[in-house]
């Protein structure tokens, strides 16, 4: 499973409270000539109807030139240590995922060894995802030997099958920092040994890191620990979701900082910059006591604000992370997740609704979808 993710910062997650963020009087800019970044989307189905994961096969390729494949369930650490075949689930979602490339998409594969909770070491990847990790591997930690090979062995697998212009080793991992300090150093070690191997086995790659961008008002926090990994990451991918807020009341529509994503100028200057994951509700969230507003117009807004605030800091591309609301999905997943809250936190995201209806942020995206890519900006 992709994109749905307990946060939890300082290990309470009763304090996460959700805020509305959205733009001051900013303008709602089109593009009018070029831009500098690819424009993608997950393939994470809006129904548990077989036929939907299809479906939303076919409107990825038809509204971006860009197929991100995020692996957050864990890794097959048996099978990666010991070189041999994955699981058959495992070997048989691969093998879909990689069926699925459409001729001239560019393609981003995302893996993690941090847990889906972003607290410990990811679990084990076999039948099922996020799996207890078996006999000894249950106590090891990010810097232990056999943990880096396994993953190093697994990242070399993922780029040798899916050929993708981008690979992340890590999703979010500054959120780790927050849960386990110790353990955040571990995962320093491991990506100071992760990161050459592959810069130099697969050049052609770009491999990153992806970062959770928070609130300008934490800026010197969240430079602090992310300096540590910027050496070992050839971009500044950030994950971003702005009305999501860790501390205070909701905030009104035209209260966001206007520097939201300028800040990334000041935690990674000279870094190139892309945007791994992002969204915004066209429908009220309610979650806890907290009720969030949004609308089909406020996503329309953070659309066209996001995008040309991409385009201005040359980012190198654009993921939103749903193509449609999963209402159908998580009709079933609800069941499944005892009706955690924070797991339908992402269910409006879409731009097109639970009904494959398009709202009016897909006519933004896709305005800047046809604007062409300034080859002098990016690679």
């Amino acid at each position: 499973m992709v994109c749905l993710r307990r946060r939890r910062v300082g290990g309470n997650i009763a304090l996460l409270l959700f805020g509305l963020l959205m733009l001051q009087a900013l303008p709602s800019a089109a593009a009018d000539s070029a831009r500098s970044f690819r424009m993608g989307f997950t393939p994470f189905k809006y129904s548990w109807i077989e036929e939907s994961q299809q479906r939303t096969y076919a409107l990825i390729a038809d509204h971006a030139d860009l197929i991100v494949h995020h692996l957050d369930g864990g890794v097959p650490w048996v099978e990666a240590f010991e070189g041999r075949p994955f699981a058959d689930e495992v070997e048989a979602n691969l093998a879909d995922r990689v069926k699925n490339v459409r001729p001239g998409q560019k393609v981003f594969v995302s893996a993690t060894p941090i847990d889906f909770d972003r607290k410990r070491l990811a679990g084990y990847w076999g039948a099922k995802e996020n799996m207890a990790r078996p006999g000894a591997w249950k106590d090891k930690g990010f810097d232990d030997p056999d943990v880096v090979t396994a993953y190093l062995n697994y990242c070399r697998g993922l780029i040798r099958r899916f050929a993708p212009d981008y690979f992340a080793y890590g999703i979010e991992v500054n959120l780790l920092a927050y849960n386990d300090p110790v353990g955040y150093a571990a995962f320093v070690s491991l990506a100071r040994r992760i990161y050459p191997v592959l810069k130099q086995e697969f050049p052609l790659t770009r491999i990153l890191l992806s970062f959770y961008l928070e609130p300008p008002t934490r800026i010197v926090e969240a430079k602090k620990h992310i300096d540590a990994l910027l050496p070992f990451t050839d971009l500044f991918a950030i994950s971003t979701y702005p009305y999501m807020v860790w501390e205070g009341p909701p905030q009104r529509l035209d209260q966001v900082a206007t520097d939201w994503f300028e800040q990334v100028r000041r935690i990674a200057p000279g870094k190139p910059f892309a945007i791994a994951e992002t969204g915004f509700i066209a429908e009220p969230l309610s979650v806890l006591w907290k009720t969030v507003e949004g609308t089909p117009a406020d996503q329309e807004k953070y659309a066209a604000w996001m995008l040309s605030e991409a385009n201005r800091l040359d980012a190198e591309f654009v993921v939103w992370f749903v193509v449609a609301d999963y209402d159908e999905l998580w009709s079933v997943l609800r069941w499944m997740v005892l009706f955690n809250p924070l797991m339908k936190a992402w269910k409006d995201t879409g731009m097109f609704d639970g009904e494959l209806v398009p709202r009016p942020a897909l006519g933004v995206w896709d305005a800047w979808l046809r604007a062409p890519i300034d080859p002098g900006r990016n690679p």
